[in-house]
């Protein structure tokens, strides 16, 4: 039986990036919120146009979900999540410095990426760093967001890390050994 503090010290092994001692839990005191403001301020209005242009955008009518993207931000100007999507459909429309933008804004509003929103726009933002060549930018976005509780984060951070990766490969093949030979002994 493996105790709460040993899979605490598994954890930070495995998961170097991640709190040491629980969970992340993107609800928590420590993100305040998680879109940049209050969920219960969010016009319903503006939470329903957001959808509508998500919808928008995954059926092909980029310039629709803009559109209405935009007009929800003018409505809710602080709400994160907004920027966050509407980056994403100037992303497939090619306009990769409004993204950029839209990101950044997305990143201020949550406090510098805190919560499930800041660590998608800051994943996102890396993205595109990485595919303009800007890749010590884009190293700095995954490791914030990766401390922030992004598991895609922590998973690309040990990836662009040969060290980190190495050993992270070398306990699992160890690990891996102790369950045969446990089994075995059974």
């Amino acid at each position: 039986m493996i105790s709460e503090n040993d899979r605490a010290i598994l954890n930070s092994i495995f998961n170097p990036l991640s709190p040491i001692t629980t969970e992340f839990n993107y609800d928590t005191d420590r993100t305040k919120n998680i879109d940049g403001i209050k969920e219960n301020a969010i016009d319903k209005d503006v939470k329903e146009m957001e959808i509508k242009g998500i919808y928008l955008a995954e059926s092909g009518d980029l310039k629709s979900a803009e559109n209405l993207l935009t007009r929800a931000i003018d409505k809710s100007p602080k709400y994160a999540s907004l920027y966050n999507n509407r980056a994403q459909v100037y992303r497939l429309q090619g306009l990769t410095s409004d993204a950029l933008n839209d990101l950044n804004e997305a990143i201020k509003l949550t406090e510098g990426g805190q919560g499930k929103c800041g660590s998608q726009a800051l994943c996102q933002r890396a993205l595109l760093y990485g595919k303009l060549e800007r890749e010590e930018e884009a190293l700095k976005d995954w490791s914030t967001a990766a401390r922030n509780g992004s598991e895609y984060a922590k998973s690309v951070v040990v990836k662009k890390n040969p060290y980190s990766a190495l050993c992270n490969q070398m306990l699992q093949v160890i690990i891996s050994g102790l369950k045969e030979q446990t089994a075995e002994d059974e």
